[in-house]
């Protein structure tokens, strides 16, 4: 797998504000059909963030936004095909966005084959161990199972939803509207190294999360504490540490890796035989590349750590900048422990390029919300999947000191 050459400048900016104060601009518009009929309950949201809304009897929505940022803005009604239109917002405060949905229903369509009929507790079951990691509904339920239905394939259990799925969080304290795209699990799946993984699953929908209320001091408690808890080991967790210089303090371990010989030794330089007898020493963990559909191995070494402060310059108090000039896939782990790889607890952290030959530009604040230009940044869980029992709401930060 062929990489290019990253030469990328983080500018990382401090800002001074409080959460409450973030700036917010609103986008507002109309929601129609084709024959331009003015489309009630539309749900207008960012995909798993608290940002969200709904249009009125007319069609009219309204929804604030953080600036200076880049989303992806969902349309979801029932009876329309879905849409989903990227925004940039910079300096304005307030943008127009006017939409129009297709009138011919959207409608799941829901296969049933009698000769391989499931047992619809089992997939139940599936589901919620797998998609909510609570195979008994204790902590995080959902509450209109109903609408989910379950039917084998070959050697997979698919399931599907007729309607958006309200899921209660009880652990961290969050009311969970999810629209979920599809679901499956089999069997069996020959790993690279000729061994077979006992599960394999998939699924991926989008959510929108509610903050539950509750008047008692003790849960609101549990609550906080739980959302700390999660939130330590994020994507946003992690680069607020970078801003404020203390990923180390904070417990993340960064590692380069290689998933392929070939970069491997293009980016060490070594002569073949010296390269080979290193890559095959490297310690290596499983990922499956959800891009590409493969699975792969990634290759790193196990106590070398990825010098990611010789790249951090200052320029003032608040301003620093970042730039990594090499071909790389980092590792971010956290927490590191040697001895015992909990993969839930890696991700996959790399910069990619739109176009290698012009400039590229990342901003980042203290709240770890990021504005890129010309690229984009991938950072994937090695189990590949976040459940929602102990999945945050992407927009959800806390402060930290620098």
């Amino acid at each position: 797998m062929k990489k290019l050459l990253l030469c990328v400048v983080f500018v990382i900016v401090g800002l001074s504000t409080l959460k409450s104060q973030e700036k917010q601009a609103e986008v507002h518009g109309v929601i129609v059909d084709t024959s331009g009929m003015a489309i009630a309950d539309c749900a207008v949201y960012i995909p798993f963030t608290s940002i969200w809304t709904t249009s009125d009897k007319n069609g009219h929505y309204r929804i604030k936004v953080p600036k200076e940022s880049d989303y992806e803005l969902e349309f979801k009604h029932l009876s329309y095909k879905p849409i989903s239109k990227k925004i940039h917002i910079g300096s304005e405060k307030r943008i127009e966005k006017n939409i129009v949905l297709d009138t011919d229903q959207y409608i799941i369509s829901e296969v049933v084959k009698t000769a391989v009929s499931t047992n619809w507790k089992i997939g139940f079951n599936l589901f919620q161990q797998y998609v909510l990691s609570d195979e008994y509904g204790r902590s995080c339920k959902v509450i209109n199972p109903e609408c989910l239905s379950f039917y084998i394939d070959g050697d997979r259990l698919i399931g599907s939803a007729k309607e958006p799925l309200e899921i209660m969080n009880n652990y961290l304290g969050y009311r969970i509207i999810y629209y979920l795209n599809y679901f499956w699990i089999e069997k069996g799946r020959l790993l690279p190294d000729d061994t077979v993984d006992q599960v394999t699953f998939s699924f991926s929908g989008s959510a929108i999360y509610i903050d539950r209320l509750n008047n008692s001091w003790i849960q609101k408690n549990g609550w906080k504490n739980n959302r700390h808890r999660e939130y330590v080991g994020t994507k946003r967790h992690f680069l607020q540490s970078l801003w404020a210089s203390s990923y180390k303090e904070y417990g993340y371990v960064i590692r380069q890796c290689w998933s392929e010989f070939a970069e491997f030794q293009q980016s060490q330089k070594l002569s073949p035989a010296v390269a080979y007898a290193k890559f095959h020493e490297m310690y290596k963990v499983y990922s499956f590349n959800q891009e590409r559909g493969e699975s792969e191995y990634l290759h790193f070494f196990q106590f070398y750590d990825y010098p990611i402060q010789n790249s951090i310059h200052g320029l003032g108090t608040d301003t620093l900048y970042i730039t990594i000039s090499e071909s790389n896939i980092l590792l971010v782990f956290q927490p590191w422990n040697p001895l015992k790889i909990d993969k839930s607890k890696i991700a996959v952290f790399e910069i990619v390029m739109d176009d290698p030959i012009l400039p590229y530009r990342v901003r980042l604040d203290q709240t770890g919300k990021l504005q890129m230009e010309n690229c984009r940044l991938k950072w994937d869980y090695l189990d590949s999947f976040t459940n929602l029992l102990n999945a945050l709401p992407n927009d959800y930060w806390e402060e930290i000191e620098k």
